[in-house]
């Protein structure tokens, strides 16, 4: 059984699909609130094979995970892993 959700409990957000390294068919889409984590304040969802990704559009952490890439001009979603650095102020180094 579907409940209805008023404005309060619910997000406008885009829905669309990557086919040949673009965006497509993008629609409008009303999320419920409780299906989005609660650190996600600015999210789009990507249409992928047979699931949906949340994705988020500002971030302040960079973590190894999938990432909507775009190169050359063709958009795509890809694992990707960060390298840890840290630049030592005294010895003016960078130290991997």
């Amino acid at each position: 059984m579907f409940a209805s959700l008023n404005a309060s409990q619910q997000s406008r957000s885009e829905l669309t699909s990557i086919q040949n390294g673009k965006f497509k068919n993008p629609i409008e889409v009303f999320i419920s609130n409780k299906l989005v984590p609660d650190h996600v304040s600015d999210a789009f969802f990507i249409n992928n094979d047979q699931s949906v990704l949340v994705i988020e559009r500002a971030f302040n952490i960079i973590n190894d995970g999938k990432w909507v890439v775009e190169i050359d001009d063709l958009v795509s979603i890809r694992e990707l892993s960060f390298t840890r650095w840290k630049i030592s102020s005294r010895k003016r180094a960078i130290i991997i």
